[in-house]
């Protein structure tokens, strides 16, 4: 099956526009907006202010988003440059005939959190509107302005904000068929030959310059009888043409020019001079005569000489020898070059027609949203906010863009031969059999203390202990949020479930390791990143090289003095003579000095 490149995915995807990391954005056309509800409001598109004056009716409409399924988006945003007479504004949003609406003071980027707006689950699968307000009473607080002077406020900005997703959608295009040539196969040696499909003609060139004396632009076209040209849009303006100019060969640097003029396909046949002006004003499939002609010069719109508007889009050009043949439909799938991208984490089908497809993501914790009956996968499919099976692997990112629930819920993790590991997951879940957690509450010198975790919770990081295997925390009709946050925390361990933006500093960030027989958080290197799915330590001030549990956990043993424990060596292998406060070994075992 045919696929796009990744440049035609982009735009085919123009609707949108990717901001920071993780996120996509949908902005909304400001200039559009105006004013509804009574006529205590007014909105200027120009300088985007809305000005209003009394606690009620006082709004501006839709934010040009259109009503529909809002229920994978995670927040809308309001970017507020400035107010006066006012405290504030407000947000309203009218889902399955309920209207909520929260009031924001100040300036500054107002966000809006969807999943806790106060709709009940599925009601944001059919938004009517989003709208603006000016200040009003709500919660018992007035957020009153003078009478006399309308209150305003300057909006810079408004837009939709969710995790990035992978859209999959089938989308027909044609193609040229066997045979023929696109006309980038028979290009000269000029750059203005270069043809990127579609293209519109408007006031300009397809390609090519018309130089005759000399032959600096043109196409060998000897071999072949028709040009065709695919239309997928045309102005019915009167004098839109295409001009097809070829030549005869050149003689002592002279050569016979001609423009000839494309018909319908079906009129081939009949067509007794191809250099009668005739118009396309209907989108359509049109062919010109070529093979008394062995160069192409180019191909030009009239409609640019005669003053006009006149435009046509060509989504295909060929040439083919004998009697002209039509392109063939091709069906692609928009967005499935995504697939295997491991960084990938979810991936919309619901626009795809048919059911049992099946598709395989590089990235095993990848979400698929889809319709009932589309996908014969066996996991992580969400239809209508339910997944009946949600598989996570350890190590691999993971991002919901919006809140769903799992009826049946698995995290594998993976613990080396260390016996220690980070965890982080989306859902609560009681711990295996052999697998301890604990919960990290503070440090003292190079000794991190703990307190055990009875199970583990949803998005807070912890410690398990275990012996090295491969451990399942299980759950059943399980809540997944919206992944709102990049980092969890939970006392001094931060958790992600991507990769994460977090890089060290060679002196307040911490990951896990085993060195030299010491499992601990060491210092992550300045410039390195946290993997995929771990957790770290952040220190607020610069601390040891390494941090080690106390004795509660690893059997490190702290002691006082250094009487009858033999010799010390450092961690290096080093004999130490008067060791002080610190991490060593002795007799085999490691010592805590405090």
């Amino acid at each position: 099956m045919r696929k796009f490149t990744k440049s035609l995915l982009t735009l085919a995807l123009l609707v949108f526009a990717v901001g920071g990391a993780n996120a996509e954005k949908k902005y909304a056309d400001l200039s559009k907006l105006a004013t509804v509800g009574g006529t205590n409001a007014t909105w200027d598109g120009s300088t985007n202010t809305i000005t209003w004056i009394g606690q009620s009716n006082n709004m501006v409409s839709n934010f040009d988003f259109p009503a529909g399924d809002y229920s994978t988006w995670e927040k809308v945003v309001v970017k507020v440059t400035s107010i006066d007479n006012c405290i504030g504004v407000r947000i309203q949003i009218r889902a399955n005939g309920k209207e909520k609406t929260k009031p924001f003071n100040g300036t500054g980027t107002i966000e809006v959190d969807l999943s806790s707006y106060g709709f009940d689950a599925g009601d944001l699968n059919s938004v009517e509107w989003i709208r603006m307000l000016g200040s009003g009473y709500s919660d018992g607080e007035s957020h009153t302005i003078n009478s006399d002077t309308p209150g305003s406020a300057v909006i810079s900005e408004v837009y939709l904000e969710r995790p990035d997703i992978n859209y999959i959608e089938d989308k027909t295009i044609q193609v040229a068929p066997v045979g023929t040539t696109d006309l980038n196969g028979i290009i000269g040696t000029g750059d203005a030959w270069s043809i990127i499909y579609p293209i519109t003609i408007a006031d300009a060139t397809l390609f090519g310059s018309f130089t005759i004396d000399g032959d600096a632009q043109s196409a060998n076209i000897a071999a072949y009888d028709y040009l065709l040209f695919n239309v997928t849009e045309a102005s019915a303006d009167a004098n839109t043409y295409l001009r097809v100019f070829v030549s005869t060969e050149q003689s002592d640097g002279n050569a016979t020019r001609v423009c000839l003029y494309p018909h319908p396909i079906a009129d081939y046949a009949s067509v007794g001079d191809w250099t009668a002006e005739t118009t396309i004003t209907a989108p359509g499939v049109y062919v010109v005569k070529i093979s008394d002609y062995p160069l192409l010069r180019g191909v030009k719109n009239k409609a640019y000489w005669q003053g006009a508007a006149g435009s046509i889009k060509i989504s295909l050009a060929y040439v083919g020898s004998g009697s002209p043949v039509a392109p063939v439909d091709d069906v692609v799938r928009v967005g499935e070059e995504a697939l295997t991208d491991p960084s990938a984490t979810c991936f919309d089908v619901t626009k795809l027609d048919g059911t049992g497809l099946t598709f395989n993501a590089t990235n095993p914790n990848a979400l698929f949203i889809a319709k009932s009956g589309q996908l014969t996968n066996t996991k992580n499919v969400i239809v209508s906010g339910v997944c009946a099976n949600l598989e996570l692997t350890d190590g691999y990112a993971f991002q919901a863009p919006s809140a769903f629930t799992a009826t049946a819920a698995k995290y594998t993790k993976s613990v080396s031969d260390a016996g220690f590991a980070t965890l982080v997951m989306p859902f609560a879940a009681a711990l295996p059999t052999g697998v301890k957690a604990y919960n990290l509450t503070g440090v003292s010198g190079s000794s991190i203390a703990n307190t055990a975790a009875d199970a583990i919770a949803t998005d807070k990081p912890v410690l398990i202990e275990a012996a090295e295997g491969s451990y399942d925390f299980t759950a059943t009709d399980a809540a997944i949020a919206a992944t709102a946050s990049e980092v969890f925390t939970n006392g001094l361990l931060n958790g992600t479930y991507a990769a994460s933006s977090v890089v060290g500093d060679g002196s307040t960030i911490y990951v896990l390791a085993n060195k030299a027989a010491v499992v601990g958080f060491y210092k992550l290197a300045d410039g390195q990143k946290v993997p995929t799915g771990k957790a770290y330590l952040k220190v607020t001030t610069p601390a040891p090289e390494f941090l080690i549990f106390d004795g509660n956990t690893t059997g490190i043993e702290s002691v006082k003095t250094v009487e009858n424990k033999g010799e010390f060596f450092n961690l290096a292998g080093q004999r130490v003579a008067q060791p002080t406060k610190g991490l060593y070994i002795v007799n085999g075992k490691k010592v805590v000095l405090k």
